[in-house]
């Protein structure tokens, strides 16, 4: 119970300053993403770009308008847990993410800054503006201290059939009489997406399997 937690994680060192006043964005900003496959050992696409037509990160800027491209990864290898610390249901548990535990996590956000890089600096952008740089002697460090989640958090009661799996196929609580999970917490492997259908679904199903 409690391992195997999983998040996906961002960055937003990606910034290309605009030369005219851009309009307000709609919703949360991000008005175009990508998905991208920059893993060499595995087809499957594993990197997000999201496209914030504001400035996001590490202020200031020293500019107002622009866009910022968040590098998310998206089939994270890191895993973390949570578990309770005491007997009373109101006391906080202890969570550790595991954030970037895996170096192949820090190698897919080092792989989809270098893509927001290239796509900042294709001709036909240089009348809109520039690309800002990175300026580290250590990305893997800069990542490293900078990366945030997207509270996607999965995985802590993953089901299955193998003798460790919290939960069964049917989305019951293995060894509970009459408790299912019915969450993205039953996910076994994060989802390669964001997580809000993935959790439409599961409580879909949840509703089908309990009013049969």
């Amino acid at each position: 119970m409690g391992q195997g937690l999983q998040d996906h994680m961002n960055v937003r060192h990606a910034h290309f300053k605009v030369n005219e006043k851009l309009p307000m964005p709609v919703g949360m900003g991000a008005e175009a993403q990508m998905l991208a496959a920059l893993d060499p050992d595995d087809a499957q696409r594993n990197v997000q770009l999201l496209f914030a037509q504001v400035p996001l990160g590490e202020a200031p800027f020293g500019f107002l308008e622009g866009v910022t491209t968040l590098v998310g990864v998206m089939k994270p290898h890191s895993r973390g847990s949570i578990a309770l610390t005491s007997a009373d249901p109101m006391a906080a548990p202890a969570i550790d993410p595991g954030y970037l535990s895996d170096a192949r996590d820090v190698a897919a956000l080092k792989a989809g800054l270098d893509l927001a890089q290239a796509l900042q600096a294709e001709s036909g952008l240089a009348k809109m503006g520039s690309a800002v740089s990175i300026e580290t002697d250590d990305l893997d460090a800069l990542i490293r201290s900078t990366a945030g989640g997207y509270y996607h958090l999965t995985g802590g009661c993953g089901m299955g059939t193998s003798d460790d799996a919290v939960c069964a196929p049917d989305l019951s609580v293995n060894g509970v009489t009459g408790l299912r999970v019915a969450d993205a917490s039953v996910a076994p492997t994060i989802p390669s997406v964001n997580t809000m259908a993935t959790a439409f679904m599961i409580g879909e199903r949840a509703s089908e399997l309990i009013v049969g």
